[in-house]
């Protein structure tokens, strides 16, 4: 057997050295079961080539073929060439699997002759010689030569050495970078080997997130099942591990193939990036695209459909690339397709399609009126028969019942109502389907799928958010939700940013979600601004009309205005700021604003220490903040306690949120070391950060309150029922059904060398507070002590003298049972402790 010497380069593996212009397409249906006929060419040295007919072959089927069998006297087997590529690792007496389009030739040598391939990266033969050993072959040209982002190599332009050559060799054109840009990769849930790429560098991400993975998301494509991924990257990409509930779907040991969107990478073409994986036990038989006019989940064996086979792929990554031609399959839908033997049947794999339908209204209202809303943006109608939605009650990872979507569609541009029988005539008439998945409060999840993958996801599944999720000022309780105008498409994963929150009962939004142009807006903000000041403009828009505009200012000179509607002030003078609204088809309504660019007026801030000027800041403009000096300045036996308002009394510690409107002198606090300090206080009211919720008999820790301040809770929230203080009182109960499950309130966060702590508290029933601490993060609890409550709020004080870093907590405690969903209040506590 004549061995074939392959001179390769690193380079050979970049991805886009694969790329594969559109060739005449074939006409598209399922060849499984269909038979060929079968040839082989054969072509000694430069004589024309000869074809020897094989007969007619199963499609999948092999055929084996000794090469060596064939030469014509004085000429010897040096390669194969497969559809117009070198295949020169093939034996002689080799297996081919037989396709639709098969082109099998085979390559001779004179005898006393070695042969010169010079190919292409992707294959293509470029110039075959024969020559004698020891001699030198010429290089074909070239010029001409591109990939997308990459160019020939000057230096090296070929894989290996062409001169006195004296074994058959191929050679192979070599590809580098045709720049240096650096590309960034986010991933959410998850981690990769770099921050930072190069073109057509190959990225490994790693799933992280909690729950069960289900696959990675890219640009609104399902890309892979495997929770270690890895991908060439080709421009700056973000990255998301989607996790379910229960497992649904195909598993990560799946037939899976994956298309991207289309990159602009080369002139008049749009360039694919295909992926596919191939389970222990699968052979490929042949992969590519599938093109058609029909929307949806096209095939083989859909009607006008043609198939772009593909020859090459990246061994390391599995992704192959296509590019056609814009002229040509620009409107068309592109699918990617393989067919792979398990050696007894054969299997049609298509990449996942998107048809983009959402969840685009949630109304959780007064009584039993509930409804779900699932919109289509796309120009067809969708058929629902693969799809489903869950409801994931209570924090549960299992999802109940779907509707039955058996031969149901949504029409272009049309809403799916799916409503809860118990609703009133206004739900009831917009509706179309009526469920039991809307039997859901507001801390229950919603997930629409498509063939067992998440699409969609309302609230956090295997989450229990206490009574609801937040949403902006609002929440999911006892309100109703409606996706924003600017959402086109689902989000595996719950983003509260894309809602609109609107009154209980609002049902003017169901039946609909297709926003129109808006006839007028309004922009609101102020009227003046500094010299290098900024302030904001904000856009209204009426109801259900597109949202959206691009800011322009009429003298950059004097104000300048961003894409957020932040406008800088310049240069003294008067601008008109304009927000367009453009709508699809091509009309637009504008607003104007006038700002006036005023002189700037600034101030001082002076810091005093001890009688002494510490520091001083100029030149802040009024409205303003500005920061504490630092390093802060020190004095022997005693701890610097913050910059105060007043010199005498200490009482007020300065904001340095708090916008600068005239000069201003701050003073230095000074705590004598060992002195007994207030260290923290709250009254739990919303000003501090916390909010108040209506659910108590949580089973596992809960918090509330501002980060770096959060109070856990176990039975207990922050709530307006008998506040002892103020608008919100922190609570517990008790239930006579679970004996054992003691209501506590505890610090999530820790004070060093706490003294005391103060507070207020009372009760109802037989219900009694014990107070206790801990300096090994919560894992034991010490230094226990009972108060005795009453109705009245009391004032008391636990001392202690801990070290190190506590925590505190506070739980319920009695010695007669009480009444079952007997209540602990408690409000106004002061943490105490020595500064270090």
């Amino acid at each position: 057997m004549v061995t074939v010497k392959r001179v390769f380069s690193s380079v050979v593996l970049l991805l886009i050295a694969f790329v594969s212009l559109s060739t005449v397409p074939l006409k598209a249906e399922s060849p499984i079961g269909t038979s060929f006929n079968f040839s082989i060419e054969t072509k000694m040295g430069d004589q024309a080539a000869v074809v020897t007919d094989l007969g007619s072959k199963t499609y999948g089927s092999t055929v084996s073929i000794d090469a060596g069998s064939l030469a014509s006297t004085g000429y010897t087997f040096v390669t194969y060439i497969v559809n117009g590529k070198v295949e020169s690792a093939l034996p002689a007496n080799n297996s081919f699997t037989v396709t639709s389009d098969l082109d099998v030739n085979a390559f001779y040598k004179p005898n006393g002759t070695v042969m010169v391939a010079f190919m292409d990266s992707n294959q293509d033969m470029l110039s075959v010689q024969y020559i004698t050993s020891g001699a030198d072959a010429t290089a074909p040209s070239t010029t001409g030569l591109t990939k997308p982002g990459l160019v020939v190599s000057s230096t090296t332009p070929w894989s290996g050495d062409y001169t006195g050559v004296t074994e058959d060799t191929v050679l192979w054109v070599v590809y580098e970078n045709a720049g240096t840009e650096t590309y960034s990769l986010t991933v959410n849930n998850g981690t990769a080997d770099d921050t930072s790429y190069s073109y057509n560098e190959v990225a490994t991400v790693t799933a992280s997130g909690t729950g069960t993975f289900q696959y990675w998301y890219m640009d609104g494509n399902i890309v892979s099942l495997q929770p270690t991924y890895s991908f060439t990257v080709l421009d700056n990409k973000e990255i998301t591990a989607v996790y379910t509930g229960e497992a649904t779907g195909p598993t990560s040991e799946a037939l899976f193939i994956a298309l991207s969107d289309p990159y602009a990478i080369k002139t008049s073409y749009s360039t694919y990036v295909g992926q596919f994986y191939l389970p222990t036990g699968y052979e490929m038989v042949e992969f590519g695209l599938i093109a058609s006019d029909t929307p949806g989940d096209i095939t083989l064996a859909t009607s006008g459909v043609e198939k772009i086979r593909s020859d090459k792929f990246n061994p390391s990554t599995g992704e192959f690339v296509r590019s056609l031609l814009d002229s040509t399959y620009s409107d068309k839908n592109i699918r990617a397709y393989m067919i792979t033997t398990d050696g007894v049947d054969f299997t049609e794999t298509y990449s996942f399609v998107n048809e983009n339908l959402f969840i685009s209204e949630y109304g959780e209202g007064s009584g039993n009126n509930k409804w779900i809303e699932i919109y289509n943006p796309n120009d067809y109608s969708v058929d629902l028969s693969n799809y489903s939605l869950l409801l994931f009650s209570n924090g549960s990872t299992t999802g109940g019942s779907s509707p039955d979507f058996t031969g149901v569609t949504i029409a272009s541009k049309d809403v799916l109502v799916i409503f809860n029988s118990g609703s009133v005539s206004s739900i009831i008439d917009e509706g179309d389907i009526s469920s039991t998945v809307t039997y859901f409060n507001g801390d229950d999840a919603l997930a629409l799928y498509k063939d067992g993958y998440i699409l969609d996801q309302f609230g956090v599944i295997g989450t229990d958010p206490g009574t609801n999720w937040p949403v902006g000022t609002d929440s999911t309780l006892d309100h109703t939700l409606v996706r924003k105008s600017t959402i086109t498409s689902p989000n595996p994963i719950w983003n509260v940013n894309e809602w609109n929150a609107y009154d209980i009962d609002t049902f003017a939004y169901i039946g609909l979600h297709n926003p129109t142009a808006p006839t007028s807006i309004e922009i609101t903000g102020e009227t003046s601004v500094m010299v290098g000041a900024t302030t904001n403009l904000s856009v209204s828009y009426p109801v259900n009309t597109i949202e959206g505009v691009t800011w322009s200012s009429s003298n950059i000179s004097i104000a300048t205005v961003d894409s957020s509607g932040v406008v800088t002030g310049v240069a003294t003078g008067t601008v008109t700021i304009t927000a367009t609204s453009s709508a699809p088809d091509n009309s637009s309504v504008f607003d104007t604003h006038t700002v006036e660019v005023t002189v700037p007026v600034t101030y001082t801030v002076t810091y005093m220490s001890d009688g002494s000027q510490f520091d001083q800041q100029t030149g802040i403009l009024s409205g303003s903040t500005t920061t504490a000096p630092d390093p802060a300045p020190e004095k022997t036996g005693y701890i610097f306690g913050g910059w105060f308002t007043d010199d005498t009394t200490f009482l007020n510690e300065f904001d340095f949120a708090t916008q600068i409107t005239s000069h201003l002198t701050l003073y230095a606090n000074w705590i004598e070391t060992g002195s007994e300090v207030l260290a923290y206080s709250t009254t739990f009211e919303t000003i501090e950060g916390f909010t108040t919720s209506t659910t108590y008999n949580n089973t596992t820790e809960k918090l509330w309150g501002p980060e770096g301040n959060k109070w856990a809770t176990y039975y207990g929230t922050p709530s307006t029922t008998s506040p002892i203080e103020g608008l919100i009182s922190m609570q517990n109960r008790w239930y006579s059904t679970a004996p054992s499950n003691l209501g506590y309130v505890r610090t999530d966060f820790s004070v060093s060398n706490v003294t005391k702590v103060v507070f207020n508290a009372s009760s109802t029933s037989t219900i009694d507070v014990e107070v206790s601490y801990s300096i090994d993060g919560g894992a034991t609890w010490i230094g226990a002590q009972i108060f005795d409550l009453t109705s009245t709020s009391t004032q008391f004080t636990y001392n202690i003298n801990a070290t190190g870093n506590v925590l505190i907590k506070f739980q319920i405690a009695f010695t007669t049972t009480p009444a079952t969903g007997a209540r602990l209040y408690l409000d106004e506590i002061e943490i105490y402790n020595i500064p270090e």
